[in-house]
């Protein structure tokens, strides 16, 4: 029972954070076109990504498609990754490690924290069911 309570919390989690960066991208939308393009992507990539993320936080909160959406977002996040890193300078890698006061940086350690939180309730649900 607990394992599923894990995992439904993780995936609740996944669904919130995809929801809040499709609703923050719609907010700012200018903002995340002028990034798109800095890649060296349109306007279109930015309208894909949202309703993209907007796709897997409803996947993910209803539960449906959770097999099928996980596959596929983890080969858009590679993707993403892989069109963007040839772009980021090697000096500014210290950011991922160093709590920086930016909003990027608050995220990364926001999703660390909840990650970390599920971690412990795994490893402590773990420890109770052996003791049974």
């Amino acid at each position: 029972m607990e394992k599923i309570q894990l995992k439904n919390s993780l995936r609740l989690f996944l669904g919130i954070i995809f929801g809040v960066a499709a609703i923050g991208r719609i907010i700012f939308f200018k903002e995340c076109n002028v990034e798109f393009t800095r890649l060296g992507l349109g306007i279109w990539a930015n309208i894909v990504t949202i309703v993209v993320e907007l796709l897997f936080s409803v996947s993910f909160i209803l539960n449906k498609y959770l097999r099928s959406a996980c596959v596929l977002l983890m080969l858009l996040l590679l993707a993403g990754m892989a069109i963007a890193l040839p772009q980021v300078p090697i000096s500014g890698l210290y950011t991922i490690f160093f709590f920086s006061p930016s909003p990027e940086n608050l995220l990364v350690h926001f999703i660390y924290l909840g990650l970390v939180v599920l971690l412990l309730i795994e490893y402590t649900q773990h420890k109770s069911d052996n003791k049974k």
